[in-house]
């Protein structure tokens, strides 16, 4: 059974937050193996779990288990961000010579040029939103109307309207500030 690392178990310095937050080197293996190839069955064999006349099925069903835990799909989303940071320079190497080559099909150099562009320079959208409420109070009761109202609605359901404390009787008044 072939254990061997991704990455060399010494270089815990290289490890993410996540990468550091799995519970063992064996987990640390088996994400660094998912980014590579991408098959959680071979990622737990290369990693080193089952046992030597472990069935494809078997490490099937520990990959599976093993992708379930939110620790490690954080590791494998860490783990899968420095692969794509690591191959941004040939990346870039790749849109140079794309956009450099005079043999190349404008359709190919168009899209290596805008792809470049949108990464440098890219386009900023706005949006403004003006949210206005107005809220407007319209009574069509009086005050002796509203009070004969609360009065049936407490007696239909069953309050004695005879023990009710009495209706202040005020004028509001609106003091200056």
């Amino acid at each position: 059974m072939t254990t061997a690392l991704a990455r060399r178990d010494d270089d815990r310095a290289s490890y993410g937050p996540c990468m550091l937050a799995l519970a063992s080197d064996r987990d640390r293996s088996f994400a660094m193996f998912f980014v590579i190839h991408g098959s959680a069955a071979e990622s737990a064999r290369r990693a080193g779990f089952g046992r030597e006349n472990s069935t494809a099925e078997t490490f099937a069903k520990i990959g599976y288990r093993k992708m379930q835990h939110p620790a490690m799909q954080a590791a494998v989303a860490e783990e899968t961000r420095n692969w794509f940071r690591a191959a941004a320079p040939a990346a870039a190497r790749t849109y140079h010579r794309v956009l450099e080559d005079p043999k190349a099909k404008d359709q190919d150099r168009l899209r290596a040029a805008d792809a470049v562009m949108a990464r440098v320079d890219p386009v900023t959208t706005a949006h403004t939103v003006q949210v206005q409420h107005e809220h407007r109070h319209k009574h069509e009761l009086s005050a002796s109307e509203v009070t004969a109202r609360i009065l049936e609605l407490a007696s239909r359901v069953g309050i004695d309207v005879a023990k009710l404390p009495p209706t202040i009787d005020a004028v509001a008044v609106e003091v200056p500030a």
